[in-house]
């Protein structure tokens, strides 16, 4: 039995980053819900525990303790990015700083990384790289452990899929695959082998506008009738 960590950053008093109507609390509870779910719906012999399940403030010192007392195997930190820079995006994780690129953890995280820049890929989201950090909850655990930092809440476009049911429910899937490749799951006898059709989503292109102002008040109206909606800018 496989016995695995999922830990939403931030709750409670924290919240995390917020911009552009994203709290970061909030996405990361939400995608270590659909991860759990994911893969005790998909995969044989696996225990999920959350550090938190519910709008709670859990030190980082604790949220060490619930893995290391759980004696878990494995320990997946789940954050959004945020940047003074509006401009900056993409998608990063991190193993602690004393390990070696060929150390089990970093082995743990190539396989999980590479599982979410495939979905990724599909929006067209940057691939920050592969990290090293003396963050507190990669060094006080005792297991292998990875933490996630998906998108950037405080860039306009990334802000908008992480709003997007569809678009947060691929990126939980990818973080399952990733996590049950890694540690050899095995994967439920009902469970479909093929790629998921869900991982594929259509994005229709309603607009293009040599001006800007267009394009915003174009936006502005497809949001006022509940659509998701981003600005993508390029150049011909």
């Amino acid at each position: 039995m496989a016995k695995i960590i999922l830990d939403p950053g931030h709750g409670g008093k924290d919240p995390g980053a917020s911009g552009n109507g994203v709290i970061e609390k909030e996405v990361t509870l939400d995608l270590a819900f659909r991860t759990k779910d994911k893969l005790l719906k998909n995969y044989e012999g696996v225990e999920i525990i959350l550090t938190r399940s519910s709008d709670t403030y859990i030190s980082l010192e604790d949220r060490a303790k619930i893995a290391n007392d759980a004696n878990a195997d494995y320990f997946h930190s789940i954050h959004i990015n945020a940047a003074e820079n509006l401009a900056a995006k993409g998608y990063e994780d991190y193993i602690h700083s004393s390990l070696t690129d060929d150390s089990k953890t970093a082995k743990i995280r190539d396989v999980i990384h590479e599982e979410i820049i495939n979905y990724l890929k599909n929006y067209g989201i940057v691939d920050r790289g592969k990290k090293k950090a003396d963050f507190a909850v990669l060094r006080l655990t005792k297991m292998s452990a990875v933490l996630t930092e998906n998108l950037f809440l405080t860039n306009p476009e990334e802000s908008e899929l992480l709003k997007n049911d569809s678009f947060l429910d691929g990126l939980a899937d990818a973080h399952a695959k990733g996590i049950a490749k890694a540690l050899n799951l095995p994967q439920k006898a009902n469970t479909p082998t093929t790629v998921a059709q869900s991982n594929v989503l259509w994005l229709v292109q309603l607009g293009a506008f040599k001006n800007k102002e267009n394009a915003e008040r174009l936006a502005a109206e497809l949001k006022s009738k509940g659509y998701s909606v981003f600005i993508k800018k390029e150049t011909r």
